[in-house]
């Protein structure tokens, strides 16, 4: 949706389609005119995945610090649904990063997300998956997440590999407003 620019004014949609498909364009006024010209424009580009845009293209990383990443140019692919509480608890609508990485057996994996130079709406949320299998748009379970701070505030999801052998955990980075933002992602697997 798209209503920013007031009376007269342009207004401007972009979205990315992943895959193809039917889609409709709806122009609509507040007002009640019987007649309004409008010009429409509809520009069509190859998408390019950024790295980590899905779990099959996770980027993947090591313990340790990852500064200045950021949401901007990713879409809202996932977004667990408000009742999957092993996840975050709420619908997540931000643009979403994602990472793998190798926790070994007996070892436990923290992450955490922190915003850079927080604004108004860079509330971070971070939830990890077992695997690209569990990696689907609304995931209703999760290894752990988090997402109980408000804006600016960091969040960290942990998670204990019980499972026998080493696994490869997905950290989904997301965020509770659909506001892209800059972040450090700091990982430790002890």
């Amino acid at each position: 949706c798209a209503d920013t620019a007031g009376t007269n004014g342009t207004e401007s949609l972009s979205f990315a389609v992943p895959d193809g498909g039917t889609f409709f364009l709806f122009v609509d006024g507040y007002t009640s005119v019987t007649s309004l010209t409008q010009t429409v424009t509809v520009t069509a580009a190859p998408l390019v995945l950024l790295p980590g845009y899905t779990c099959a293209g996770a980027t993947t990383i090591t313990a340790g610090t990852l500064s200045a990443q950021t949401t901007t140019g990713y879409y809202n692919e996932y977004s667990p649904t408000g009742t999957a509480t092993t996840c975050t608890g709420s619908p997540e609508v931000g643009p979403d990063r994602v990472y793998s990485i190798s926790v070994p057996i007996g070892m436990t994996l923290s992450a955490t997300v922190t915003p850079v130079a927080p604004t108004a709406n860079a509330d971070p949320a971070v939830y990890l998956l077992a695997n690209v299998a569990a990696c689907v748009a609304a995931p209703t379970a999760c290894l752990a997440g988090d997402d109980d701070g408000f804006n600016g505030a960091a969040e960290t999801a942990t998670y204990l590999n019980n499972t026998g052998a080493t696994t490869t955990v997905l950290i989904i980075v997301d965020g509770y407003y659909s506001t892209p933002y800059t972040f450090n992602l700091t990982t430790t697997v002890n």
